[in-house]
């Protein structure tokens, strides 16, 4: 028995018309994919921050209602060719912040080497603010208070001047006391 496109009414199968294809089983027009493609770019730079608002930018909407512009931007975002678009565009923009974030990272931590660096920078108080901040960077610092630290003022003296090298002993000494003494630590 072969399949039909109908239902049964009074014991006989009545057929029905073959359903009209929708917006969504169309492939887009030229000009239809275009204008998809000019209002993500006007999502992915920026310019605009609402679909609708992108979409008016791209196609004259003067004569249309608010309702009208939505529901057509509704259809054109749910199209399978432009929900590809879309999902493409979210996936660079993700990758290109991921990409920003990690080179601001990056200039800042190298900034801040610069800045601990005692040939480059004359201020003690510059110099340990920078050690700290990339300690924090690190996770030197995460969930531990000052009063939490076990170590004695002597303790803690000798093993930054490990870390540091013998060499500057003296240095060291005479920076956290001058810094002890203004009140900066």
């Amino acid at each position: 028995m072969s399949k039909s496109n109908g239902k049964i009414v009074d014991g006989s199968v009545v057929e029905y018309e073959p359903k009209r294809p929708s917006f969504h089983d169309k492939p887009l027009t030229p000009l239809m994919m275009d204008r998809a493609k000019r209002v993500l770019s006007e999502l992915t730079t920026g310019r605009e921050e609402t679909y609708s608002g992108a979409y008016r930018k791209v196609v004259d909407c003067s004569k249309k209602n608010d309702n009208t512009v939505r529901n057509e931007v509704s259809k054109l975002l749910k199209h399978p060719d432009v929900t590809a678009l879309l999902e493409a565009s979210k996936s660079r923009i993700d990758f290109n912040k991921a990409r920003q974030k990690i080179f601001t990272a990056k200039l800042v931590h190298e900034r801040l080497l610069w800045e601990a660096d005692p040939d480059n920078n004359e201020s003690a108080s510059v110099r340990v603010k920078a050690l700290e901040l990339l300690g924090r960077d690190s996770g030197m610092f995460v969930g531990v208070a000052a009063s939490e630290d076990p170590r004695s003022y002597e303790q803690a003296l000798a093993e930054l001047q490990h870390l540091i090298g013998d060499d500057s002993d003296e240095l060291v000494t005479h920076e956290a006391d001058s810094l002890i003494e203004s009140g900066e630590c």
